[in-house]
């Protein structure tokens, strides 16, 4: 990609904090900077010092590339706008910079001709992994500007951004109420709370390599061996220190029977016989 072509940008929200100022092969080509005037426009390129401020969409198509980044609420709205404009986006590439939405958002746009694409930092790769997901043209255009021998970018099918977002809350939001669970556990048999933590994070860390190396192959413990007497005493003592830790225990442990394909009839029946 020539490095005089420049790349527009439509802008609202807080852009000066947004991972397009760091990327610098994406920032030191934009030129037409569009706001929802002409004042939030001027703000925006004086924020990233980058760019000029243009009253229209019809400025913004004078270049091939499109970036966007406005509040999520917003977003509606603003691709009505640029459809309103009466500009030619046949064959220009949008690139959606927003961690949330997906290329699906931007269909009116995909309708009217554009190539589009969303663009997002990984969580927890300190903006060197970038997720991207649209029409294959776009991810190409989003490969060239952010990927360097530090970042990489990876894809993901059309439409998928929010199957793949499920996928962070299980690894994150989901993942610390289970530490904690298992931390109360090992604190209610008389640990520390520092030694539960520690013995917590080395058997999440095996865990995670083990399934890293041998995927589901790596599940063990007395569920994938079906020890069911060892099961019930789990039950037993969970039951008479936390019945919420006990109903944490039991639908994990449904979850992981019937993801692992594993026969589930047994377990309600001694939730239930425990419970008594």
């Amino acid at each position: 990609m020539a490095k005089s072509q420049s790349i527009a940008l439509v802008a609202g929200g807080q852009v000066s904090r947004s991972f397009l100022v760091r990327l610098p092969r994406l920032c030191e080509r934009i030129g037409p900077v569009k706001g929802a005037s002409t004042r939030v426009a001027s703000r925006v390129v004086n924020a990233i010092h980058a760019g000029f401020p243009v009253q229209d969409f019809k400025s913004v198509t004078s270049a091939r590339i499109v970036a966007i980044h406005v509040p999520c609420d917003h977003l509606l709205q603003t691709v009505d706008h640029m459809l309103a404009a009466n500009a030619d986006w046949f064959g220009k590439t949008v690139l959606l910079c927003d961690p949330v939405l997906s290329s699906l958002a931007l269909g009116p746009l995909a309708s009217a001709g554009a190539k589009v694409a969303s663009l997002a930092p990984v969580d927890g790769f300190d903006e060197h992994r970038f997720v991207v997901e649209g029409d294959p043209a776009a991810v190409r255009v989003a490969r060239m500007l952010v990927e360097d021998s530090r970042t990489r970018v990876i894809e993901i099918a059309p439409g998928t951004k929010d199957l793949f977002l499920a996928g962070l809350v299980f690894a994150t939001s989901l993942f610390t109420p289970m530490a904690a669970a298992a931390t109360e556990c090992l604190k209610g048999a008389g640990m520390t709370t520092g030694a539960a933590a520690a013995v917590c994070e080395r058997l999440f860390e095996r865990s995670l390599r083990g399934y890293v190396k041998a995927g589901r192959k790596s599940w063990g413990g007395p569920l994938a061996a079906k020890d069911k007497a060892q099961v019930r005493r789990h039950l037993d003592a969970l039951f008479g220190v936390s019945p919420l830790l006990a109903s944490y225990y039991t639908e994990s442990a449904l979850f992981a029977l019937r993801l692992f394909r594993q026969e589930t009839g047994w377990l309600p029946l001694m939730r239930a016989a425990a419970s008594a």
